[in-house]
């Protein structure tokens, strides 16, 4: 993280790598596996003046999810490759809406109480 400091980075965004998308590893899309592990890495970004912006999508959800339904789809439609099979899930769906808007707040909720820099949590 220094090397990216040094190199003037002044923010990371990370994607489905900081969360256990496919839920191989106990957690999910929207939690990670190892919470403790996820604070360490946002800690050390900030200890390096660098901020942090964590990606969700609106779109994709793992099919093997447990949260996953076909009716958050107009049709059936993945995206397939390796080891991931994404459900493409339609923004027009009443149940998806209702799903993304629920999991969208509270993992903001969540990311901002314990990984957000105040003096509260110590950072």
């Amino acid at each position: 993280m220094a090397k990216y400091k040094e190199l003037g980075f002044g923010l990371i965004q990370i994607h489905a790598d900081w969360v256990d998308e496919h839920c191989l590893y106990g957690g999910d899309k929207y939690n990670h596996p190892n919470p403790e592990s996820a604070k360490n890495f946002v800690n050390l970004v900030h200890s390096n003046g660098i901020k942090i912006l964590p990606y969700i999508s609106s779109t994709y959800l793992s099919r093997f999810d447990p949260a996953y339904t076909p009716e958050f789809q107009r049709m059936e439609s993945f995206l397939v490759g390796c080891y991931m099979q994404l459900a493409i899930n339609w923004q027009g769906s009443p149940k998806w809406r209702e799903f993304i808007y629920k999991k969208t707040f509270e993992w903001a909720d969540y990311i901002m109480t314990k990984f957000a820099r105040t003096e509260e949590n110590g950072f």
